[in-house]
């Protein structure tokens, strides 16, 4: 299932997922890969359930707390994406995890941006363990932070050194439209639909 929706075989995929789940409702790698398909095609309100499904069996994973974050995030439901991070914060004893860090930094540009968090994007956004999910755009921080100016020179200088249709060109479009620059990133869809860039549904929303 998981492969035919990065084909955007979006129907099969969805029978299969089903299927899947009717099989295995408690299975773990089921319930994520549907939720993900859900958040993929536009339904993350729908996502949520299988998400909190999710946690009921892993209630200790940090990366599943950090998705479900992201999905309500979403949905612009920042206070309880933010009630979810303080709780795989609670569960990340060594304070490590990019994955929980990168996403609490992109809710949190989008609910209350402060200067004190760009600093902290500006440290982790070159860290190479951060997953896609919870990547953080440092243009789009900066300019939420009030720090257009930087964000600006920051994407230009990005922009010489990526391919428009690489998907590091692509998952720049949000910093484009962060900083205005609305026919570039609309260029860059373009791009990635003619290209059937796989992560492309799930990265439109």
């Amino acid at each position: 299932a998981w492969l035919r929706d990065s084909q955007w075989r979006f129907r099969e995929a969805r029978a299969m997922h089903i299927e899947a789940l009717r099989m295995a409702p408690d299975n773990a790698d089921a319930l994520l890969f549907y939720g993900l398909h859900l958040s993929g095609t536009g339904r993350p309100e729908e996502a949520i359930g299988p998400l909190r499904r999710l946690l009921m069996l892993r209630p200790y994973s940090i990366q599943i707390r950090a998705i479900l974050a992201r999905t309500l995030g979403m949905l612009n439901r920042y206070t309880e994406a933010m009630e979810e991070i303080a709780i795989a914060e609670d569960h990340d004893y060594a304070g490590s995890s990019p994955a929980l860090k990168g996403v609490k930094i992109m809710v949190s540009a989008a609910f209350e941006p402060t200067q004190r968090l760009a600093q902290i994007a500006e440290k982790l956004s070159s860290s190479t363990n951060i997953p896609p999910y919870a990547r953080i755009n440092l243009p789009y921080v900066l300019a939420q932070c009030g720090l257009l100016c930087k964000a600006r020179n920051l994407v230009q200088e990005r922009l010489r050194s990526c391919l428009p249709n690489s998907p590091e060109g692509i998952l720049m479009v949000k910093d484009l439209v962060a900083i205005g620059e609305m026919e570039q990133a609309a260029e860059r869809l373009l791009g990635a639909f003619t290209s059937r860039f796989s992560y492309l549904p799930l990265f439109l929303q």
